[in-house]
């Protein structure tokens, strides 16, 4: 297991528990098994990048701030990529591209590579805090501390 991929997916687990917290419901799904991800390769046609097998293995659908962020099982969206997720869900979506073997975010036709599948992570997570901070302000920080108080 990656483990900047368990690193980040625990880090995101704590903002859900923030967002519960205050109102905002998320969803982190049971991890998906073997089977389901060799269906989902054998589907699209290519197999897929460890890392984000890794991330699947943690939950297969993670869903936070109301559909704001969401990453979820592969589909095929072209020829040689895949969706695998979505930020404020209106057409800014994270996609895998195989030939290119690249983890992208697009948006009306801006694209925003990333150097690895850690740096898409890093990508999600700083959108879910910039979320956080524009609607709620320092109130959350002070939520993460009472749950976390040891910075766990």
């Amino acid at each position: 297991m990656n483990q900047d991929v368990k690193d980040y997916f625990g880090d995101i687990v704590k903002l859900s528990q923030v967002f519960e917290k205050l109102g905002y419901p998320c969803e982190i799904h049971p991890p998906a098994t073997e089977q389901e991800i060799a269906g989902w390769e054998k589907e699209i046609g290519h197999s897929l990048p460890s890392d984000y097998r890794d991330l699947l293995k943690l939950s297969k659908y993670i869903y936070m701030n109301r559909g704001f962020v969401q990453l979820h099982e592969p589909v095929l969206c072209g020829e040689n990529e895949i969706c695998i997720g979505l930020v404020i869900g209106d057409g800014d979506d994270y996609y895998y591209h195989f030939e290119n073997r690249q983890f992208y975010r697009e948006f009306e036709g801006e694209i925003n590579l990333f150097d690895s599948f850690s740096g898409l992570l890093d990508n999600v997570y700083c959108e879910l805090e910039m979320s956080l901070d524009s609607e709620f302000g320092d109130r959350w920080t002070a939520i993460y501390d009472e749950l976390f108080p040891d910075g766990d």
